[in-house]
């Protein structure tokens, strides 16, 4: 029996392309053209991206938001002072 490491059991890229295209799907049969997500907990669903405030940004008023088109990628932008 051939032996598989993580990386062979779990596809990351596939993953992460099927929740797009799960929201992507939803908001066609919602008539939806774009949305933008504001939660952290939809950024990462969307993008696979989490933001932690602190580090060298401590005190920073950033926020971290995502553009989901129905059609195109995801856009992951940041905006503060």
């Amino acid at each position: 029996m051939p032996q598989f490491g993580i990386e062979d059991r779990v596809n990351l890229d596939r993953m992460r392309s099927e929740r797009v295209e799960k929201v992507r799907e939803q908001m066609k049969n919602d008539g939806i053209g774009a949305i933008i997500c504001f939660s952290p907990d939809n950024i990462k669903y969307l993008v696979d991206d989490i933001w932690f405030p602190g580090g060298w940004l401590e005190g920073v008023q950033l926020s971290r938001n995502v553009i989901m088109p129905r059609t195109g990628d995801p856009l992951l932008f940041e905006w503060g002072q």
